[in-house]
């Protein structure tokens, strides 16, 4: 993956007979792909004609791809954007992968270590929390575990007990 390219998800099997194919994006509630913009399948790039959400998937068909047979080639294949490209977010909004080299404290105030990775793990995202010493321990992605990002500096999580070994 280029440095400044984002991954959106994965391209499925075509769809119909003019080239159009599934598409299974990794944040399904993300609004990143409109018409016309330009998406990069490794280091091929090609424009977004149109999406479609269908009720338990997405449709995508590119510009060039007019057939079945091409849009095979692009099967279980990344599709990304240029990072330019993200949506705007709101001044509360963040994207997780802002959170990477964030430090990690509970809501007692306990440093608990400093994100390493967002970690994609089926319907789950989660972040890989690497403390000080000890073993990386993997925290929900979601409200009920990251109660307050200040984005540069750190993020708040719930720490439920068992969660970090604790100290002697």
């Amino acid at each position: 993956m280029h440095a400044h390219r984002i991954a959106l998800g994965k391209i499925g099997r075509p769809r119909g007979v003019r080239g159009a194919m599934f598409f299974w994006p990794y944040n399904k509630d993300s609004d990143a792909l409109e018409p016309g913009l330009t998406v990069y399948v490794g280091d091929e790039s090609f424009v977004l004609d149109d999406v479609r959400f269908l009720p338990n998937a997405v449709e995508i068909a590119l510009a060039s791809i007019d057939s079945p047979e091409a849009a095979k080639a692009l099967t279980n294949r990344e599709l990304a954007i240029a990072e330019a490209d993200l949506p705007s977010l709101e001044s509360d909004e963040y994207y997780l992968r802002d959170l990477i080299g964030l430090r990690v404290e509970d809501t007692r105030g306990q440093q608990r270590g400093t994100v390493r990775a967002i970690v994609e793990a089926g319907p789950q995202t989660l972040l890989e929390v690497r403390p000080d010493s000890g073993a990386s321990v993997l925290v929900p992605a979601n409200e009920h575990f990251i109660i307050r990002v200040a984005l540069g500096s750190h993020v708040v999580i719930n720490a439920p007990p068992g969660l970090f070994e604790e100290e002697p």
